[in-house]
């Protein structure tokens, strides 16, 4: 028992001086452990600072990268836009060739036609000027002649219209005097009819009465009768005789009273040379009426075939003044025919005219089109100049870039391998104290030191199991990076290169020299 207290006694002993030991070895090493911890932890930031830039850096290369392949693809499209380019130049230029020679070949056809036009022009204006004046004057002198024409023609048809009217107003006045005149000679014929139809009847009563008397007078010759003549006449005879003559001289009624038969035929004798004269003289007016007559028929005849004949010529006049009218409206539409050819040619030849200014002006809208074509193709060729040149500018710079930043992610990747070089170091160092660290645990007073580091500083005493529990299990939820874990931020893949395959190496080293105290 008293060895056993002796042990308890000198275990109390060992163990408190040994407390003693680690709290003032504690406290030595506090301040180292204070200063490894903040020094780990500025390690870690500036870890995480390299990491951030290293994050960068690598997407800085990886736009590098992209902007190099961006840059090798413009570049080929560059160089396929100049090959095009170049082709199509060698095209414009043989286009523009063969345009500068057709428009030259146009320029020539265009000068000669012009030149033929323009003496065509020049030509069939001294034709129009010639023709127009040649119209005019012949206008002129058509309507002349045709006025002057038309004048006398006008004039000859009213004098012979005057004439005319004159001659038949004549001839009516003519007619109607020949017509009373026959008028008065039909009375007087008919008179004469009677006339001569009651001479004839006197003539045949005279002549029997001749007979009578000369019987009368051969009677007492030859003694066949005695007493007066008278007495053998029929009382109607003499009766008749008496009533037919009365003024044929005296009558032989007196001479049957008078007893003397010489007396009676002397007077009888007279009476008979009377009756002849009166007889001849009424022949002789019968012959002059049937000569009248005669002259009157003929002269009516002759009114009649001068009147056919003026009507036949009023006919023919007004045939040849309806002739006169059809030839003027006939010379009249000529005329305006001719007038509206002449004026047809005339607008033929405008138009004509107009067409050629027009082909003119087209030829010189042509000229002007191809010296604008000329001028847009020299533009054009400028811009394609100035554009071949920028997009060079623009490749010669783009490659400067691309070099410049493959030359700063070179410097990056360079910069990168010292940092992971230097993590490398700091982790090898961080090991080693880790080591020291697991070492001196594994010693108690170490475990007193880890102890009083999660938070028992105050405590004098040794903490109790739950305290070194939970101690671990803060130690366990906050432990401190190692060479195997990764700091923060170091989730992000790195790019594959010499530097991760050196830090590779250096983990599998560590492992393989410490695998006791990873387990």
């Amino acid at each position: 028992m008293g060895f056993l207290t002796l042990l308890l006694v000198s275990w109390k002993t060992f163990h408190s001086i040994r407390s003693r030991l680690i709290v003032q070895r504690r406290r030595r090493l506090a301040p180292h452990l204070a200063g490894y911890i903040k020094e780990k932890h500025q390690l870690l930031e500036k870890v995480g600072q390299l990491q951030k830039e290293n994050e960068a850096l690598e997407a800085a290369l990886r736009e590098a990268r992209v902007l190099e392949k961006e840059g090798a693809w413009q570049a080929q499209g560059w160089e396929a836009a100049y090959k095009d380019t170049a082709r199509f130049r060698g095209r414009i230029t043989s286009i523009l060739t063969e345009l500068k020679e057709e428009q030259l070949q146009r320029f020539k056809k265009h000068q000669l036609r012009m030149t033929e036009m323009s003496g065509r022009i020049w030509s069939l204006t001294q034709v129009s000027k010639l023709l127009t004046s040649e119209i005019v004057e012949a206008k002129v002198a058509l309507l002349n002649f045709r006025k002057e024409q038309l004048q006398r023609e006008v004039k000859d048809a009213v004098s012979k219209k005057a004439q005319l009217q004159e001659s038949q107003s004549q001839l009516l006045q003519e007619a109607q005097g020949w017509k009373e005149q026959g008028g008065t000679p039909t009375s007087q014929k008919t008179a004469l009819h009677d006339t001569q139809d009651g001479a004839e009847q006197m003539l045949q009563e005279k002549g029997q009465h001749r007979e009578a008397l000369s019987g009368r007078l051969l009677l007492p010759t030859k003694g066949g009768a005695s007493g007066p003549p008278g007495d053998h006449t029929p009382p109607e005879d003499s009766q008749q005789e008496v009533r037919r003559q009365p003024q044929s001289g005296p009558t032989f009624v007196d001479g049957q009273k008078d007893p003397q038969r010489g007396w009676s035929s002397v007077l009888r004798y007279a009476s008979f040379h009377t009756l002849e004269e009166q007889r001849s003289q009424l022949h002789a007016q019968l012959l002059g009426a049937q000569q009248t007559n005669e002259e009157m028929a003929e002269s009516v005849l002759h009114l009649q075939t001068q009147r056919a004949s003026l009507q036949s010529e009023n006919t023919e006049l007004r045939r040849e003044h309806q002739k006169l009218q059809l030839n003027f409206i006939v010379t009249a539409e000529v005329h305006h025919q001719t007038v509206l050819s002449c004026y047809r040619k005339l607008s033929l030849m405008a138009k004509a005219r107009a067409q050629h200014e027009q082909k003119l002006e087209e030829v010189g809208r042509v000229a002007e089109e191809l010296e604008t074509y000329r001028k847009r193709a020299q533009d054009m060729e400028e811009e394609w100049e100035r554009t071949l040149r920028f997009y060079q500018r623009q490749v010669t710079s783009m490659r400067r870039e691309a070099r410049e930043d493959w030359d700063k992610a070179v410097i990056a990747e360079r910069h990168l391998q010292n940092l992971r070089r230097e993590n490398a170091r700091t982790r090898q160092i961080l090991c080693a104290t880790e080591l020291k660290a697991s070492l001196v645990g594994k010693h108690p007073a170490t475990l007193c030191v880890t102890k009083s580091t999660s938070g028992t500083e105050h405590i004098p005493q040794g903490p109790s199991p739950g305290r070194r529990r939970r101690s671990t299990s803060a130690r366990s939820v906050c432990p401190l990076p190692t060479l195997w874990e990764e700091p923060l931020g170091s989730q992000v893949s790195s790019p594959a290169g010499p530097a991760s395959s050196q830090l590779d190496l250096i983990q599998l080293s560590l492992l393989q020299a410490h695998p006791r105290d990873r387990a």
